[in-house]
């Protein structure tokens, strides 16, 4: 039995490696571009050589923060580096972009009457697709994954440089339902958090932007700013499109309308010191959420603790995105893992 089962499962690894990957045909610049989609296989095929550069690349990763840190001055530990793999992080909203992630984890706390957010040490992660993603925006420049792990040492060193009560801002506009926990913000102070998530999320990226472009050149990378982003568009809007075959379209404006807000802000500031980049991010916020933010910094406190904690978890939720992400996969691609 123990024979027959060994041969059946044989046969199934060798009829999956025969299968196509999930792939979109696109073009980014003029260029013809086949691009695979996040799956198992796939993750199964980078993670050896995402690995290898993760073991080759730690002193230079270092070196990356200490130039990042020195451009925000900031003086804190370096971000808990995390490699993380499988289907529950394969869907992760950045990682299933392409995207690394940062985050600052934060808990909401009560008090002695007081409201306080408490973030602890940053987190960096990458995934397999990552891997695969920055390697096609760069055409396989190596190493492959530091200028998107540039990008989120700057989302990280921003905040810590005194800007946490925007993050906290950015967190409440994705999420109202932090907002609704404020008792001094007002329905109207939530409407205006929900209209401008949007444009608070993008406003947001300008300075990890406007630093990865800097250190890179500083260490001889190439700038792949306006290529990723480019390429992140075009294959969202494939993507809009066939997923609203099957009644699974994302909603909100179009991947390109995003592209072209980024590279609007990215122009604003170019050519700017870190000190004026900071105030351009500052001066677009209060202008849109003046009354918000003037509440939070008089009712909220913020806490930063240098040690490490677990995010909270949103299991269920990736849950829901993994079964629609395979069933959007097997029926527009034929594609199934078991």
């Amino acid at each position: 039995m123990r024979l027959i089962e060994k041969r059946l499962k044989a046969l199934c690894i060798l009829w999956l490696s025969a299968m196509p990957l999930p792939s979109l045909s696109l073009e980014v610049d003029g260029e013809k571009i086949q691009l695979l989609l996040p799956c198992q296989r796939l993750e199964e095929m980078y993670e050896g050589p995402m690995m290898e550069e993760v073991e080759n690349t730690v002193a230079v990763r270092a070196k990356a923060w200490r130039l990042i840190s020195t451009l925000f001055k900031v003086k804190h530990s370096p971000p808990v580096f995390k490699v993380v793999k499988g289907p529950l992080f394969m869907v992760h909203q950045n990682f299933i972009a392409g995207g690394a992630f940062s985050s600052l984890p934060m808990f909401l706390r009560y008090y002695s009457g007081q409201y306080i957010a408490e973030f602890h040490r940053p987190v960096v992660a990458v995934n397999p697709y990552v891997y695969y993603f920055e390697g096609m925006a760069s055409k396989w420049t190596s190493p492959v994954m530091l200028p998107a792990l540039i990008h989120e040492f700057a989302h990280v060193a921003f905040l810590l440089s005194g800007k946490l009560d925007l993050e906290f801002v950015r967190r409440a506009c994705l999420d109202l339902r932090l907002a609704m926990q404020l008792p001094f913000l007002d329905d109207n102070d939530i409407e205006a958090l929900r209209s401008m998530s949007l444009e608070v999320d993008i406003l947001m990226e300008t300075p990890a932007l406007w630093a990865e472009q800097k250190v890179a050149s500083t260490l001889g990378l190439n700038d792949r700013v306006e290529r990723r982003l480019r390429l992140q568009a075009a294959r969202d809007e494939i993507l809009r499109k066939l997923m609203n075959k099957h009644g699974l379209c994302p909603r909100g404006p179009s991947a390109w309308w995003r592209v072209e807000r980024l590279l609007n802000h990215i122009e604003k500031v170019q050519g700017k010191n870190v000190e004026e980049v900071k105030r351009y991010v500052e001066a677009q916020l209060e202008e849109k959420l003046f009354e918000v933010i003037d509440k939070l910094r008089e009712g909220l406190i913020l806490r930063f603790k240098d040690d490490f904690v677990e995010a909270p978890s949103v299991m269920g939720k990736t849950l829901e995105w993994l079964r629609l992400w395979q069933y959007f996969l097997e029926r527009e691609f034929s594609y199934h893992h078991p």
